[in-house]
């Protein structure tokens, strides 16, 4: 309990890991609560971002928080076929002396990498390379593209930021 002003107010700890999908620990991942509290208009928000260990820790009041996770370069789940930027539930958080661990992963993105050659076995020079995947809408397939690129000089490409899964 922390005493302020006369008034006791309760604060509550939430503590975590956020890892790869490989098991390893993931550094600077950044965790967000935030909610709206009674009475107020504006969103309350905490955060804080995970040490060499993949480990997180805050406090913040007891209340029902929205929680977000999100590191530049990982995908969260993926949500009707489509991975999602962030991991996004909900946590009440409570005065409780030994808070629940919470436990995080999270998807690095992908690269499709390879070299266009011509007929002759040359490179072939700015040719546009598509990723694709099939999308499921209303019980029917399409495919959707979903990265591009563009061959160099020596007929290379690279698509990055990709999720996990079969492209065409």
């Amino acid at each position: 309990f922390l005493l302020l002003a006369g008034i006791q107010t309760q604060i509550g700890n939430v503590e975590g890991v956020v890892r790869e999908t490989t098991g390893g620990p993931l550094r600077g991942a950044l965790i967000r609560l935030t909610t709206v509290r009674p009475g107020e208009t504006r969103p309350t928000s905490f955060s804080a971002t995970t040490d060499a260990q993949g480990r997180f820790r805050m406090m913040a009041p007891p209340a029902t928080y929205t929680v977000t996770v999100q590191h530049e370069g990982y995908f969260g789940p993926t949500l009707y076929g489509i991975a999602q930027p962030v991991i996004t539930t909900t946590l009440p958080v409570k005065s409780e002396l030994v808070p629940p661990i919470l436990n995080f992963t999270l998807t690095p993105f992908g690269t499709i990498a390879g070299r266009v050659l011509d007929s002759a076995n040359r490179p072939a020079i700015l040719v546009e390379v598509a990723a694709m995947q099939n999308r499921y809408s209303l019980g029917r397939v399409s495919l959707v593209q979903v990265g591009t690129a563009t061959t160099n000089e020596r007929g290379e490409y690279r698509i990055t930021g990709l999720p996990s899964g079969e492209y065409v």
